[in-house]
């Protein structure tokens, strides 16, 4: 005979502990004593309740996915964590319908720096978050252990420092380090942690200032951008320059498509679409941009679309702007009235945004999650008094990654379990 859900079972909790119950008295059993239990004010009386429902097989899963959209925060985290280990499709889809950043929360911070962190980067493939402060150092994270791998110490001049830009090869061996003050770029074997290049070019047309690089996929060649609007291509196994390309302006967006075969630029309103190898301008296509946009990086979605992300600084008001590389278009334009966006971040298939910077009212740093399909808010989280310098999101979207100016490195993500803190 099938067991009825609704009577209690040998894990149920019976009121009067290891004493008979009266006759009379009340058994908190059954999914109606799990119920009941959900409807206490209480933390751990939900909480006990929460471990208990998923005995009851669908009936109990129905309840979890209940909890998952009605309850307080807190409750919410412990059925997220029941569900996202459950492999029934009713919890899968519970899962990938509900919004995770809602209840992210900072699960852990990293040390070391001892001035302001201001660039960001993930490395999926290694799991390693490398950051850049103006203490004048790189370091090199393990997410896996939480601890340091690395701390590279660049030549640059501290007074130099106000934005460092670092590109680092797929398969994270190589690093390259630099800053817009100077024309120099650091060239860093990642598993050594020790100095291979500096590129450096000596010619008198070379501009003492640097505005953008980057990388190729394969991590064999680096492209570098003056205010010059001169883009110079490096061997970075042997330092040497190989050639160079002249524009008549700035370049304000440099990035490499992912197969390495083309270069893509914003140059006075154009997008140029140049061929890495010969230095040919294959597409020139007017934007809809007003002036510079600073790049942030490339984006595959769907049908194949190569897409650029940047921001816009438009009247002081800045824009994330998402430029379609094949067109010329801005595809989605972001503005945000309440903050100052300083830097973003995206996930690989570009449906979710990351904004960082301060609040217009006050002086908090701020983080905001965007679904940039629904083009809606999803969540915010706020740092008292500390303005966001910079953040990176990972590919899946998953954590993120953020530093403010108390000289740390903040990890946000859904909450872990016990073995894992």
């Amino acid at each position: 005979m099938p067991e009825n859900p609704e009577q209690p079972r040998e894990f149920d909790a019976v009121l009067g502990g290891e004493v008979a119950p009266p006759i009379d008295g009340a058994v908190l059993g059954g999914l109606e004593g799990v119920k009941r239990r959900l409807a206490v004010n209480s933390f751990e009386a939900k909480s006990a309740a929460l471990q208990d429902t998923l005995n009851y097989g669908d009936n109990g899963l129905d309840i979890v996915i209940e909890v998952l959209n009605n309850q307080p925060i807190s409750i919410q985290k412990i059925a997220y964590s029941l569900l996202k280990t459950n492999f029934h499709p009713k919890a899968k889809q519970a899962i990938e319908s509900f919004n995770k950043y809602q209840i992210f929360e900072c699960i852990y911070c990293l040390n070391g720096h001892t001035d302001k962190i201001i660039s960001l980067t993930y490395l999926p493939s290694q799991n390693i978050l490398i950051s850049a402060s103006q203490d004048t150092t790189v370091k090199i994270w393990s997410l896996k252990t939480r601890q340091l791998i690395h701390t590279l110490n660049t030549t640059v001049p501290a007074w130099k420092i106000y934005f460092i830009s670092t590109s680092v090869s797929n398969d994270g061996q190589i690093l390259c380090v630099g800053t817009e003050r100077d024309s120099k770029i650091e060239v860093w074997n990642l598993q050594t942690g020790e100095r291979t290049h500096v590129l450096q070019d000596k010619s008198k047309h070379n501009s003492r200032e640097m505005s953008l690089f980057v990388m190729s996929p394969n991590g064999q060649v680096l492209f570098s951008n003056n205010f010059d609007g001169i883009i110079k291509v490096w061997d970075l196994k042997t330092g040497k320059k190989i050639y160079s390309f002249d524009f008549p302006s700035k370049i304000t967006l440099l990035c490499v498509n992912p197969d390495g075969q083309n270069i893509v630029c914003f140059c006075d309103g154009y997008i140029l679409i140049i061929s890495s190898q010969t230095g040919e301008i294959k597409k020139c296509l007017p934007t809809d941009a007003m002036c510079d946009v600073w790049f942030y990086g490339n984006a595959i979605i769907k049908n194949g679309k190569h897409v650029v992300c940047g921001i816009e600084n438009y009247a002081n008001n800045p824009e994330v702007v998402f430029i379609d590389v094949e067109t010329g278009t801005i595809i989605k334009t972001f503005t945000d009235k309440s903050m100052n966006i300083k830097t973003i971040g995206f996930t690989s298939n570009a449906k979710i945004l990351a904004t960082g910077g301060v609040a217009n009212n006050n002086n908090n740093g701020i983080i905001k999650i965007w679904d940039l399909q629904k083009e809606i808010e999803m969540h915010v989280i706020e740092i008292f008094q500390s303005p966001m310098n910079a953040i990176a999101i990972s590919p899946d979207g998953e954590m993120i990654f953020s530093s403010d100016d108390d000289m740390s490195i903040k990890i946000w993500g859904l909450p872990l379990n016990n073995q894992e803190k």
